[in-house]
């Protein structure tokens, strides 16, 4: 069941929406086993309430299912702060530090609100095999586990095979904040029939963290080691050994292993430094330089 202010002048109308849809009349000839009502009417009718009213004006639409028809029950939030006041393109009436799914939830805090499908158009949102065979994103966005688990359901049911669970309500604020994004790619691109794909990383986060870690262990290894063989041949001097016979060949020897010494430090040290230009590099750095340190003061400690 659909609910509306009007259902009169609803039905009544027959110009196109701003969008070029047609009206609402249209669709209802094709579809008549759906039934139309005020909002009261269809937020007491069913077991799931989609929000897909003007986010301008969400609240007092919701105000007008009324309250006790809404508690208890899930409610998809699909709906945006689009402002259209100032003309094209719309700006949004709440971002940052509050969204639209935030202020109905704490309107209405017994019901159980989903903010989903809100990053797209209505056409992909029930049909996202008709982009990528639905190789594409949708973000759940909620405070109830089972709600979300719900709606995921519903999701799957319409071809959705990516599904995001971002958290907890406040969530919602990033993906209504995407709604500039997607307008301005509506004008560049002057078709409606697009979506967002979040690309991962083959094998996850704690696949590529890993070995990047023993690496980075490896590479902080060879510079202590570097470092510490380049600090004990300092004192071998060509000067303080005999130029002729076995004495010669011995400072030979040292001073080959302190080149190769300052050689392996200064690799080391790059390597390290240009860890720290990496996500994760600096901590994971400063870490292995504590194990590395307190391996060495294990080993240097005199035995009990």
């Amino acid at each position: 069941m659909v609910g509306t202010r009007d259902p009169e002048e609803t039905i009544s109308r027959t110009e196109p929406d701003r969008y070029g849809n047609p009206p609402f009349s249209a669709w209802r000839e094709e579809h008549p086993e759906v039934g139309l009502g005020i909002f009261a009417e269809a937020a007491a009718h069913g077991e799931m309430v989609v929000n897909a009213t003007a986010g301008v004006v969400s609240l007092e639409a919701l105000e007008r299912a009324g309250e006790e028809n809404l508690n208890g029950k899930v409610l998809i939030d699909i709906a945006n702060p689009l402002d259209f006041s100032q003309g094209m393109p719309p700006t949004l009436s709440v971002s940052n530090t509050d969204s639209l799914g935030e202020q109905i939830q704490r309107r209405f805090p017994e019901v159980k609100v989903v903010k989903t499908l809100n990053t797209m158009n209505a056409y992909v949102m029930v049909g996202p095999a008709q982009l990528a065979k639905a190789d594409h994103s949708a973000f759940v966005s909620g405070d109830d586990m089972d709600a979300k688990a719900q709606v995921s359901e519903l999701l799957r049911g319409f071809g959705w095979t990516d599904i995001i669970d971002l958290g907890d309500i406040t969530t919602a604020r990033g993906t209504e904040m995407l709604l500039p994004v997607w307008v301005r790619l509506f004008g560049a691109l002057q078709e409606p029939l697009f979506n967002f794909k979040i690309v991962r990383c083959p094998g996850g986060a704690k696949q590529r963290i890993l070995p990047c870690a023993r690496r980075l262990l490896l590479c902080v290894l060879q510079a202590e080691d570097a470092h510490r063989s380049f600090r004990v041949d300092q004192g071998d001097r060509p000067g303080r050994h005999e130029k002729q016979g076995e004495g010669w060949y011995k400072v030979r020897r040292a001073q080959e292993r302190k080149r190769r010494a300052k050689r392996d430090y200064g690799r080391s040290r790059f390597v390290c430094r240009m860890w720290t230009r990496e996500p994760l590099g600096a901590p994971l750095l400063w870490l292995v330089r504590c194990l590395v340190g307190g391996w060495q003061r294990y080993r240097s400690a005199p035995g009990e």
